[in-house]
């Protein structure tokens, strides 16, 4: 008796093991039956059961079964001893899924070796068949058991529904009876019919029914005539559809189809690359990849890129520098990238390996990145490069990738990221001048460096804006947006990098703190973030520095960036100096920097004489506001008790210095009793002190003003000044969302002017301030001095940088205003402007000046009588060829030219104060800056300005006042629409027009910044302020005067409409605004008109005239300026001719509906006339639109004969201004024109 297979035996034995029991040919122990389903047997359908399941009985079970559910539902019975028998129905057992296919019936006399292999399905029966497939085909892979059951199933025993096999492809023309019965091309889509589906099928139909009555060879012929009157890419579009459409996708290859030859891939030779290396020379290297390989070759010669004209993207080294040609390849500067011969990497290279996974590569990129920043912002690229690099690298997403990759958690790779982080933010050489300059007078007030506000909606609320929006706008926001401050919080708290990454991070937050004060609360509101840097940056008690090694940790020591962090963040604002001396005990540190000498603060010596430096900065911050006063007695009394003896000095060399400085020493000693005590002693000798001052005036100040020292410091002056060294600035690097101070000047990082000399800049701000209170005190010395202080006009007129620079400008015009002074004509002009110089914080100068200099007679009375009167008789002449422009109320001038000029000197105090009420909206601002002038500590709230470059008083300040009007007009129009406009309006428009008529005659090149088409749309707002304001005789008067100057030829050659206006959004809109109010309440005045007339010259917009003679066309009824009062020609609107169909058309509607006459608006009349009759004569059309216009303005001409304006159009020769209808006529048509309206069918 064989024996089980045990699971050590493996597939050999149990084919060995099967092949023993065939060759003993013994009966089968088991025997084969079909038994019925289990969950439902009975004993009178056993029958049934034993055909419908095969039953595996196996000897030994007399009495008894055992039931095993096969795969596919074959049970197994075993002989099992007689007390396991069944002594009632199976068990019910799950049905299968899967059927077993039937096999023939065997029959019965059959050998049982037939019939067992018939119906066995065992794992021998599997082995065999796998045996058999194994040596039919040696070659053939042997399959696993699980995959030959699969191929042997059917796809329907998987539920998988089996598909008629698709035909395949053929290349030959179908048959009728093998066209589809749906179109693949015509699908319906895009059809009228509500049944589009149905119109296609039958197209299809239809089709098919054409081709049926052709033979083969007809259908051949057909599609070859076809194929070739079809566009290629129209052809292969329709195939492409039908393949789309009836794609098969056939399970066999089949025999008719033709075996596609395969694609031939040229192999490169190995002889035709010139490796420097051979294919099989080394290891591996038998294959031949061309495009490895090319990288093998030698570089090509570079292209010439030095200069900015060749097109090539610019190249970079690891310096930032662009690198040199002959540049060696061992240097790490060649990759494989697009131009392989040229050294160095490009900005998107660089971008690329930012964003690289690989630390090295990101680092690298960073810190290139970083030094292509500081040369670009030292202007190193000037001459090289087309545009500045920075703004590309924002627009790039810089920011961006800057801020992932401070989220790194390497150290190296923070490090880099801050680098480039500080190179794109802090401008070094702005925060050292911002540190010279702060010891000057007022040099602790500086700008903001903020970017754009976010715009407004109607309701005031601000747009929402994404990350890139703001970074657009403003790139301090955009960081602040994405939780910059946080992540330098956990960098200094968790990482603690090392003294130069926390250096750079302090400069960041400096920098951030100069954006505004919104931003420095934002530091300070930070969590912890102020607290590291009290508790580690600037300690009370710290370990002495070793000073002969580099300074590498910072933790633990007191750095002298961190002090100046607290200085700029109390600079910001009063609170936040509060905040720090409350909360985070500022003073405490600050007088423990300062209490003892700096070489004893034991730390390296820079940094302990840079800490005690700040701190005295950071101190007088706080003094400004006007804390911890009580604190600086205290520290005046130690150290003058700490001040150590003068050591013994020859005083042959410094005997002349002791009575000056015992003068000013005088001086300044009786200026505070005469300040603070003045109200205490009411007895106090006035008259001393006034001597005192004179001696002082007589033994130093006049002898210095007359020095050689001083003419020296002159002309350091003039080296110091930007605008005569403005040849020199470099293209900035500063934009609009990321603003710089703009301390740089040439091609290297040269200083700004004003910083190559400071002293001379700071002690003649001093000097100048010393005068200013000297010439109040006495001014008998006031004559004397200003001689002397004449010599600053040329220079003063050009220095221009800082704050300093503009208060010395200031200073100087002020000081001769009150002196009373005969000077020079240059002061009036340089108060002039200064005015255009100002920005935000510099409200009390504009108050100044307005008060003292610029509305001041004296300072006016500058030309004599005789000369104004020669003067304004050329003006005279030039205008008294037109006729003057008559006035709606009938009413005759009453003053001449000359007695305007005088009416306006009489009247400067009134024309002040228009200006003063037209500036009142900045009171406010007004009353800060004094503050900041004049030390009033408990008013400051911040020592920040506002936005640099921004100027306070707007470009056109003259026409200020109009602006005002205007602004308001609107409230009062709705509420007092009836009434008249007010006495108090009237006269500030008066004296608007005075001053601005006085500038345009005394200085006329004051207003030249002022464009043209500023200045018309600033007059228009007269006309708006009031119904009835233009109709008052004085203003009448000078809007004429002005008009006549603006009109001039050539100020009407440079006028542009298109410019911007601020405050409005386009001159159309204004022009809609005066052309309504002109309809409403002109009364066809002339100077009116003559307004409204200037946009519709021909060299303007189109869209104006058509604004005009379409939505306002009852206007053309009004405009009856006459043609000989026009302050232009009249052939501003006659040249060129009009060419817009549109307005043509407009044209002759008005003059065929009698809309306009030569009578009531000669103007518009002729030029019409002029335009119909150039269109209608015009021998050419240039499309059919103007051929049919044309036609049918003749029609309708010649219809209207007997018509005034038709014989003027036909008839029409040239304009003529003295002639009764504005122009000449033909007696009779040339024959040219007889010619052509015979060619046109017009009969005349």
């Amino acid at each position: 008796m064989l024996k089980r297979p045990t699971a050590d035996e493996t597939e050999e034995d149990l084919l060995r093991y099967q092949e023993e029991f065939l060759s003993a040919k013994k009966a089968s122990g088991t025997k084969v039956s079909r038994v019925g389903d289990k969950r439902n047997v009975s004993e009178g359908n056993q029958a049934a059961v034993g055909r419908q399941r095969d039953v595996v009985s196996m000897g030994g079970a007399s009495d008894g079964t055992l039931q095993i559910d096969r795969l596919h539902n074959f049970v197994l019975h075993i002989d099992m001893p007689a007390q396991f028998a069944h002594t009632s129905t199976a068990p019910p057992v799950k049905k299968s899924r899967f059927k077993a296919e039937k096999k023939k019936d065997v029959p019965h006399d059959c050998p049982i070796e037939e019939s067992f292999e018939a119906h066995d399905s065992h794992i021998s029966k599997i082995l065999t068949d796998i045996v058999h497939g194994a040596q039919s085909d040696p070659k053939a892979k042997r399959k696993s058991l699980f995959a030959q059951q699969f191929a042997s199933s059917s796809p329907s025993d998987f539920g998988v529904t089996v598909r008629d096999k698709i035909p395949p492809i053929s290349t030959r023309p179908r048959r009728i009876a093998e066209i589809p019965s749906q179109q693949s091309i015509v699908s319906g889509v895009g059809l009228n019919s509500e049944n589009s589906q149905a119109e296609a099928k039958k197209i299809h139909d239809e089709n098919v029914s054409a081709l049926a009555q052709l033979s083969e060879e007809e259908i051949l012929e057909e599609q070859k005539r076809l194929f070739a009157s079809l566009d290629p890419g129209l052809l292969e579009f329709l195939k492409s559809k039908r393949k789309v459409t009836e794609m098969p996708k056939p399970m066999h290859k089949p025999e008719s189809m033709d075996e596609p030859e395969p694609m031939s891939v040229t192999e490169p030779k190995v002889q035709d690359l010139k490796l420097p290396v051979q294919p099989g020379e080394l290891v591996h290297m038998d294959k031949v990849e061309a495009d490895k390989l090319e990288w093998t070759k030698d570089l090509q010669e570079p292209v010439n890129v030095g200069d900015n004209k060749t097109g090539k993207p610019v190249r970079f080294d690891f310096e930032g520098c662009i690198p040199q040609q002959d540049v060696a390849v061992h240097e790490g500067l060649h990759h494989h990238g697009e131009e392989p011969e040229r050294a160095g990497y490009t900005l998107p290279e660089l971008f690329t390996l930012s964003r690289s996974a690989n630390m090295q590569q990101r680092t690298l990129a960073l810190n290139t990145l970083a030094c292509v920043l500081r040369n670009a912002r030292v202007g190193r690229f000037h001459e090289m490069l087309s545009a500045p690099i920075t703004p590309s690298l924002l627009e790039g997403g810089l920011i961006f990738i800057l801020r992932w990759a401070l989220d790194n958690s390497t150290e190296i790779s923070i490090a880099s990221a801050i680098n480039t982080l500080h190179a794109l933010l802090v401008c070094s050489q702005d925060e050292d001048a911002l540190d010279t300059a702060f010891q000057w007078h007022t040099g602790a007030e500086v700008p903001n460096l903020s970017g754009n506000e976010a715009e407004e909606v109607e309701d005031g609320e601000k747009i929402q804006e994404t990350d890139p929006e703001v970074v657009k706008r403003d790139v301090i926001k955009g960081l602040l947006s994405m939780s910059l401050l946080q992540r330098l919080r956990y960098i200094l708290e968790i990482n603690r990098p090392p003294a130069a990454v926390v250096g750079n991070i302090l400069d960041i937050l400096i920098r951030i703190a100069r954006h505004s004060s919104e931003a420095a609360y934002k530091i300070i509101q930070c969590p912890r973030l102020v607290d590291t840097i009290m508790e580690q940056f600037l300690v009370i008690s710290w370990l002495p520095t070793d000073t002969t090694v580099p300074f590498t940790n910072a933790y633990g020591s007191p750095l002298p960036r961190a002090m100046k962090l607290m200085r700029v963040i109390c600079s910001a604002g009063r609170n936040m100096a509060a905040i720090l001396l409350s909360k985070y005990k500022l003073f405490s540190r600050i007088s423990r920097y300062i209490a003892e000498d700096p070489s004893t603060l034991n730390l390296h010596e820079d940094e302990s004489h840079a800490l005690f430096i700040e701190s005295h900065r950071t101190w007088q911050v706080l003094l400004s506001y006007g804390f911890t006063a009580e604190k600086y007695r205290v520290y005046l009394r130690y150290n003058f008790r700490e001040t150590p003896a003068i050591p013994d000095l020859p005083w042959e060399q410094v005997s002349g210095i002791h009575p000056p400085i015992e003068l000013c020493v005088e001086a300044v000693l009786k200026h505070i009793q005469n300040s603070y005590i003045q109200k205490v002693n009411l007895e106090l000798n006035v008259i001393d002190l006034v001597t005192q001052v004179a001696r002082l005036t007589e033994a130093v100040l006049l002898p210095f003003l007359r020095s050689q020292a001083f003419q020296i410091l002159l002309q350091h002056m003039r080296d110091s000044s930007v605008i005569i060294h403005a040849e020199s600035s470099p293209r900035t690097e500063s934009m609009v969302n990321l603003p710089e101070m703009g301390s740089l000047c040439g091609p290297s990082s040269t200083p700004t002017p004003v910083l190559n000399h400071p002293g001379a800049v700071a002690f003649v701000l001093s000097l100048s301030r010393l005068i200013l209170v000297v010439g109040k005190i006495n001014k008998q010395v006031a004559p004397d001095v200003c001689v002397v202080m004449s010599l600053l006009i040329p220079i003063i007129r050009e220095v221009f940088h800082s704050c300093m620079e503009r208060l010395l400008t200031t200073w100087k015009p002020c000081m001769f205003a009150i002196f009373k002074a005969q000077v020079d004509v240059h002061y009036h002009k340089l108060s002039l402007s200064l005015l255009l110089r100002l920005s935000q914080g510099d409200e009390f100068i504009v108050h100044n000046l307005f008060s003292t200099v610029i509305f001041n007679p004296d300072m006016l009375n500058l030309v004599s009588n005789a000369e104004v009167q020669a003067a304004y008789f050329e003006h005279s002449l030039q205008l008294s060829e037109q006729e003057p422009l008559s006035s709606a109320t009938q009413k005759e001038r009453q003053l001449s030219r000359i007695q305007l000029i005088e009416d306006t000197r009489e009247n400067l105090a009134n024309i002040r104060a228009a200006y003063m009420q037209a500036a009142s909206g900045f009171l406010a601002q007004l009353i800060r800056s004094r503050s900041r002038a004049t030390s009033n500590v408990l008013q400051i709230e911040t020592l920040l300005t506002g936005k640099i470059g921004e100027s306070i008083v707007p470009i056109d300040w003259a026409f200020m006042p109009l602006v005002y009007l205007y602004n308001s007009s609107a409230e009062r129009n709705a509420m007092h629409a009836n009434e008249s406009v007010p006495a108090a309006t009237v006269s500030m428009v008066t004296n608007c027009l005075r001053w601005v008529h006085l500038v345009e005659f005394l200085n006329p090149g004051v207003l030249d910044s002022v464009s043209l088409m500023l200045k018309l749309s600033r007059l228009f707002c007269a006309f708006l302020a009031g119904s009835d304001l233009f109709l008052d005789s004085r203003v009448h008067h000078y809007l004429e005067i002005l008009l006549r100057i603006y009109c001039r030829p050539s100020n009407l050659d440079r006028l542009d409409l298109t410019l911007s206006i601020p405050g409005l959004a386009s001159f159309y809109d204004l022009y809609m605004q005066v052309l309504d109010q002109y309809e409403a309440v002109s009364f066809g005045d002339a100077l009116f008109g003559s307004f409204v007339l200037i946009p519709m010259m021909q060299k303007h917009n189109v869209s104006l005239r058509r604004a005009v003679w379409g939505e306002h066309s009852a206007a053309l009824r009004c405009l009856s300026v006459p043609i000989t009062q026009l302050p232009m020609s009249v052939d501003r609107f006659l040249a060129p001719h009009e060419e817009n169909i549109q307005l043509l058309r407009l044209y002759a509607q008005a003059l065929l509906s009698n809309t306009i006459s030569a009578l009531w608006c000669p103007v518009p009349y002729l030029t019409a006339v002029h335009h119909v009759n150039t269109f209608v004569y015009a021998q050419q059309n240039k499309n059919e639109e103007e051929r049919q216009l044309k036609s049918a303005v003749l029609a309708q001409m010649q219809a209207r004969k007997n018509q005034e304006y038709a014989h003027h159009v036909l008839y029409y020769k040239n304009p003529n201004p003295q002639s009764k209808y504005g122009m000449d006529l033909y007696e009779e048509l040339p024959q040219v024109r007889k010619n052509y309206l015979d060619k046109m069918g017009i009969k005349l």
